[in-house]
């Protein structure tokens, strides 16, 4: 009986159009670089408005935009844009001024639980969130 259902599976994965789309989704094309950051000290939602703000654009708008920007996310996609427009400009050959930022993909990592001591010899609880960051950059 489980080999009938390892058969089944087997031919539900060749035949689903989604695991066809997520194979094809992780393929970039040739002039694209991308760079991961993992273990960011902050929350998706906090990266995810910065990120909507710098998605597209050229890298050296975009590090103008992260420069100005008071929030600490957008310190740490600073540098994380920066270092994937050098690692295109050194190891890939591509122009500085025709890098773009194609994709930026975020997902959320592991929750650190951590204690605050309260009044009365009590200890309340709280959780301390923690992200991945993906940055593809693209020549035009």
């Amino acid at each position: 009986m489980s080999s009938k259902k390892f058969v089944a599976r087997k031919k539900f994965m060749k035949n689903n159009t989604l695991a066809s789309t997520l194979s094809e989704d992780k393929v970039f094309s040739l002039t694209s670089r991308t760079t991961n950051k993992s273990y960011v000290d902050t929350s998706v939602k906090k990266l995810l408005v910065v990120a909507d703000i710098i998605r597209g654009k050229n890298v050296e708008e975009v590090l103008t935009i992260l420069h100005n920007l008071p929030q600490k996310v957008a310190k740490i996609l600073y540098k994380h844009v920066k270092s994937a427009a050098a690692n295109a400009t050194n190891n890939a050959w591509l122009d500085f001024s025709t890098l773009y930022v194609e994709r930026i993909d975020l997902w959320r990592g592991t929750n650190i639980k951590r204690t605050r001591f309260a009044s009365r010899s009590r200890i309340h609880s709280y959780l301390k969130y923690r992200s991945f960051v993906r940055v593809v950059l693209n020549s035009k």
